[in-house]
């Protein structure tokens, strides 16, 4: 792997860079190529070329917002969900609580009263 010290050495000397013919997975993980893509644009040959390997999105369209997005919704529903559950096991709990103090027959049963023979 390259550091960003050596990249910065090379590519002022760099005439020109290839790039299409990979394979770009464009997820939060791909925030570095994109950054390096809008900085270095001017130096790569096939801009216009380089596309996302899930679509034909092109790479420098892109923004680490948008690239994140799906997996920022995904934990966002993640998140929703389970406050939900924690709410509707609360409202439950409570509805229970509720019934089991306010009812006369659930209150007799609860004390171990026997009816009459």
């Amino acid at each position: 792997m390259i550091s960003e010290t050596n990249l910065n050495n090379i590519l002022p000397n760099l005439k020109y860079l290839t790039m299409n013919s990979n394979s770009w997975i464009c997820d939060c993980n791909a925030n570095n190529t994109i950054n390096f893509i809008h900085k270095y644009s001017s130096k790569i040959f096939d801009l216009f070329n380089i596309t996302c390997d899930q679509s034909s999105t092109l790479l420098y369209t892109l923004t680490e917002k948008e690239v994140c997005q799906d997996e920022l919704n995904t934990a966002m529903n993640i998140t929703v969900l389970m406050f939900l559950a924690v709410l509707g096991s609360a409202f439950s709990l409570g509805l229970l609580w509720m019934l089991y103090y306010s009812s006369g027959v659930i209150r007799g049963l609860a004390i171990g009263a026997v009816a009459p023979v």
